[in-house]
């Protein structure tokens, strides 16, 4: 089954939006995958101390977001079961965890997957959140920086997995690609195809996420 995650947040008054797609595997025995997938992405925070779990994309990704930064939802939902959908909604409380001062919302820290498939381009990710203490002269991310991205970008590329009483359940990362929709407009305008056996054929899996080394903006976004 493909899954859409989508995280929503806000920044300095404007709404921030990233989406991720998986393809999932195994069975579940007592929760809904869409749930196994938003715990495996770690968007579910420790009652206590409100962190999102260690070694998990949203607890590196709040590593790398300007405290300014604030989490509002996130939610996963399967794109061929209309059944199968579940989100954590965020206290304004939730944010970023990095206390630097903070740059204009359209700086962004740029994220890139290769390519497995000539058929299908690269997937792109935009993080807003930047702060002034990690970026220098022409743009360059530096002072430590480039590794945390790095970990993002591993983690990313990971096979995410949750156990369900012993029974493994496997998300994969993926790339789609859509369906020009005909007659063919201007701007043209795609679509998701028919059945989950169409979309599947258009999908890249197997892919790899990079951190570029310079920031760059919210405008140049392509998900």
């Amino acid at each position: 089954m493909l899954f859409e995650v989508v995280l929503r947040q806000t920044y300095k008054g404007r709404a921030v939006l990233n989406r991720w797609h998986y393809n999932s595997s195994g069975t579940p025995a007592s929760v809904s995958l869409s749930f196994a997938l938003v715990s495996a992405f770690g968007g579910i925070p420790d009652p206590i101390t409100s962190e999102f779990p260690d070694d998990t994309i949203m607890n590196q990704l709040a590593g790398i977001q300007s405290e300014d930064l604030v989490y509002v939802e996130l939610s996963a939902t399967a794109l061929y079961d209309v059944t199968d959908f579940y989100s954590v909604p965020y206290p304004p409380s939730q944010a970023g965890t990095q206390g630097e001062t903070a740059m204009s919302p359209f700086i962004a820290y740029p994220l890139s997957s290769n390519r497995v498939r000539t058929d299908i381009r690269r997937g792109f990710k935009r993080f807003a959140g930047v702060s002034e203490a990690y970026v220098g002269d022409g743009g360059v991310i530096e002072a430590g920086m480039p590794a945390l991205l790095t970990n993002l970008a591993d983690l990313m590329s990971d096979t995410l997995e949750y156990d369900d009483e012993g029974n493994t359940l496997s998300f994969q990362p993926a790339i789609l690609s859509l369906e020009l929709e005909t007659p063919v407009t201007n701007p043209r305008r795609y679509h998701l195809y028919s059945t989950l056996a169409e979309q599947l054929e258009h999908t890249a899996l197997g892919i790899n996420w990079t951190a570029g080394g310079f920031v760059t903006t919210q405008n140049t976004r392509k998900d």
